[in-house]
């Protein structure tokens, strides 16, 4: 008899646990892409070996991938350049060709001030930029 009351609590116990452990396995919420935090306007302060200047640009999603954006206005001159995001979320790399100017560098964000720093070349004609971008 006692037994079988030890038995009846055990398997008690053990149903009880199954029963909780399945309850919590939710699925877990899925992340935005890395590439949102870098989505938004952004005023540029840019220094290059040609001249400075002051300007706006602004970041969205490019249907290219889900690591992709598309930075409208780059270099001042109407042009959209396309980035690809790191895994980690915080750098961007770019190598595209707009207007027959080759747009080479990266960028890393940190809150909401985005560095770029980047070469602009054309012919034999190679412009050198460091810009800091804070988004609005």
């Amino acid at each position: 008899m006692k037994l079988q009351i030890l038995f009846r609590t055990f398997l008690i116990a053990l149903f009880s646990i199954c029963i909780i452990s399945i309850t919590g396995c939710n699925k877990d919420e899925d992340e935005p892409p890395a590439r949102e935090k870098f989505f938004g306007t952004y005023n540029v302060n840019e220094n290059c070996s040609f001249g400075n200047d002051n300007y706006t640009v602004t970041i969205t999603a490019s249907s290219a991938s889900e690591d992709a954006v598309v930075i409208s206005n780059f270099y001042n001159i109407g042009v959209a350049v396309r980035a690809n995001v790191s895994s980690s979320g915080t750098e961007l790399n770019y190598n595209d060709t707009q207007d027959g100017i080759n747009f080479s560098g990266s960028g890393s964000i940190s809150g909401n001030t985005l560095t770029l720093i980047f070469t602009a070349s054309q012919g034999g004609a190679t412009d050198n930029c460091t810009a800091t971008a804070i988004k609005q």
